[in-house]
């Protein structure tokens, strides 16, 4: 995506790609639109007219300015809420339905079965997510930790963190980031990778670190905009992407007569 490419740019240090980088990403995030005119840009940037020609062409690979805009606007609505005020059941319906069933159409089994094992065989697991994702983190804690397994419980991501301090090689971080971009998620992910600990991850359909780092990473497919106050499909396609690893994991014979039979006494009062 354009924007993503934008992006990076921006954080190079005082560079012509930066500072209109820069000015895009100002105007994109105040007006959740992009409509200035290339002099405007300029203006805005503080560079000439040519150099923000030859920034669209060169460095962005695109024919025309006007080309630019329309690109932008297009994606913006991937990335900013749009449509949190309309509202249509059926349209609704078909929304949920479509993402998940594309999320798990392009789910890799091969990968699936991997995941399963390299959380069967660690001794400590530590589940990251903050904001909406809290309510996945804490169905993925309460399952595993019903079977048996070693979870590391972090309430908030200063002591998720921590938590890295006490891991090594062969254990897993499970982390849920949608837009991969969150300040506080990439900073875990940055003391697993220095630990060189196995990290699964689950994101959206954008670029990031927390994607491309990652040991085994699980694509959701929803159109729910990277930046948003709500999740609407994501978070259902998360946890179905969670179920189908969590069933491959019960697979390896991790349920005792023990644990069926306190949960069967648990039922029965």
């Amino acid at each position: 995506m354009i924007l993503e490419q934008i992006y990076k740019y921006s954080k190079e240090i005082d560079t012509a790609k930066a500072l209109i980088s820069k000015a895009i990403i100002d105007e994109i995030t105040n007006e959740k639109s992009f409509s200035l005119s290339v002099v405007q840009l300029a203006d805005k940037s503080g560079c000439s007219q040519s150099t923000v020609s030859k920034y669209i062409k060169n460095d962005l690979e695109i024919e025309s300015y006007r080309d630019l805009v329309s690109i932008l606007n297009k994606e913006i609505t991937r990335y900013f809420e749009d449509k949190y005020n309309s509202n249509n059941f059926e349209e609704n319906s078909s929304a949920i339905v479509d993402d998940l069933t594309r999320t798990l159409k392009k789910l890799d089994s091969t990968k699936v079965k991997e995941a399963a094992q390299m959380i069967f065989s660690a001794e400590k697991i530590c589940v990251a997510a903050n904001g909406g994702n809290v309510a996945l983190k804490s169905e993925i804690e309460h399952k595993l930790s019903q079977t048996g397994k070693f979870i590391m419980i972090g309430t908030d991501w200063h002591q998720q963190s921590i938590n890295i301090n006490f891991m090594k090689k062969t254990d897993v971080l499970i982390l849920i980031s949608y837009s991969g971009d969150k300040f506080e998620m990439n900073k875990i992910m940055d003391k697993a990778l220095e630990k060189g600990i196995t990290i699964i991850t689950l994101t959206g359909p954008f670029e990031s670190k927390i994607k491309s780092k990652s040991t085994h990473n699980f694509q959701v497919e929803s159109k729910d905009p990277k930046y948003r106050s709500f999740s609407f499909t994501a978070r259902v396609c998360a946890f179905a992407i969670w179920e189908m690893i969590f069933k491959e994991f019960l697979s390896m014979d991790v349920i005792t007569s023990d644990v069926i039979d306190a949960w069967k006494w648990e039922q029965s009062n």
